[in-house]
């Protein structure tokens, strides 16, 4: 008898499937794997770093790209929160900043991470590129507030130079597009030699590759 109840309700599901029209059928799938697959594009990847200072805790954030954040201290608990999830594992933190931690959790949305504070501390944070800086310092905290290492201020610097030299080539290059060029060849014949004399109204990087047979001349902005 409960099988044939269950064969009956089986089939009842299976002419419910049938009843539902295939172009809504169709919908509902690609709905089903468009939001599977926004489920699992939303989380962020982040490499977490904590560290016990001398005097003070930090937590560093490596993104691909920094995402929104806010960072703040509420009733003695440190909440930083992102627009979107992170996956992060608490012993990140708790392990090396169990001096300023007395236990932490992560909300169940993923996007926010709590800590119950030991005492009473102070917050400091600082953007550098890709990274954030979370600082928990004592209060009173007596003097400067701590910097960016030499390391980083110098990648940084780097990656500014690096990028601040492709924008003014991206703008030689257009500059270079959008004039009226003027280049003069000119043919000289000697007895044991020929010579082609190159002049050009611009200043512009050369190049000259000699093959076996032949040679490409060559000219960028």
């Amino acid at each position: 008898m409960c099988e044939k109840r269950f064969r009956q309700a089986q089939h009842h599901r299976l002419s419910a499937i049938h009843a539902i029209p295939k172009g809504l059928l169709a919908l509902l799938v690609v709905i089903f794997f468009h939001l599977s697959s926004v489920s699992a594009q939303a989380q962020v990847t982040a490499q977490v770093t904590a560290i016990d200072e001398n005097g003070y805790g930090r937590i560093i954030f490596r993104f691909a790209k920094l995402p929104p954040y806010r960072a703040r201290i509420s009733d003695g608990v440190l909440i930083i929160s992102f627009e979107e999830a992170i996956s992060l594992k608490l012993d990140q933190f708790m392990v090396p900043l169990k001096e300023y931690f007395t236990i932490g959790r992560v909300d169940p949305d993923g996007k926010s991470i709590r800590f119950a504070l030991s005492r009473d501390l102070r917050l400091n944070t600082i953007e550098a590129g890709d990274r954030l800086f979370i600082d928990i310092l004592p209060e009173p905290w007596v003097g400067l507030l701590p910097g960016l290492p030499q390391k980083i201020i110098d990648e940084i610097s780097a990656r500014n130079r690096k990028e601040d030299e492709e924008k003014r080539k991206l703008a030689r290059r257009e500059a270079f597009k959008n004039s009226k060029n003027i280049l003069k060849i000119r043919v000289g014949e000697y007895p044991t030699f020929s010579r082609l004399m190159f002049d050009w109204d611009k200043k512009l990087a050369s190049r000259l590759a000699a093959m076996a047979r032949f040679s490409t001349f060559s000219l960028t902005s």
